[in-house]
């Protein structure tokens, strides 16, 4: 093994580093590899590229948008205004220790963001049934 090789930590460290000091880009990417449950035949894409927008910013700035974009497609702003939700409650590893992924989140969805370390994605289920049924 050599031992030259950084962490995947530090990888990660440098991905989220370059995408912060990036921070837009016209390089689009979706990132549904393996589709949707509601369009399960849907492939990943990358477009626009340019010699210009292929650094490690531009893609982490991108694959974060998609993300939230594709979330988005899911679950709209207007949805979620209309069901009443005032905040955005966000879990995970991937959220928590990336910047531009939660202000894009903020952006797209148009509601704070509010981190919530060690839960998982059980305990939001359980939050918004719970919600669903103090308002029934």
């Amino acid at each position: 093994m050599n031992d030259n090789l950084p962490s995947t930590d530090e990888i990660y460290q440098r991905i989220f580093y370059y995408t912060e000091k990036k921070g837009s880009t016209s390089l689009k990417v979706d990132p549904t590899f393996w589709g949707e449950r509601h369009i399960p035949d849907q492939l990943g894409q990358v477009t626009n590229v340019t010699p210009e927008n292929i650094s490690l910013g531009d893609i982490g700035v991108a694959l974060s948008l998609g993300l939230v974009e594709n979330l988005q497609k899911m679950m709209s702003r207007e949805f979620l205004q209309l069901h009443g939700v005032q905040r955005i409650v966000g879990t995970g590893s991937a959220l928590m220790r990336n910047n531009v992924l939660q202000k894009q989140v903020e952006q797209v969805f148009g509601l704070p963001l509010v981190l919530c370390e060690n839960v998982d994605a059980s305990t939001g289920a359980a939050l918004a049934v719970l919600c669903k049924e103090k308002l029934t």
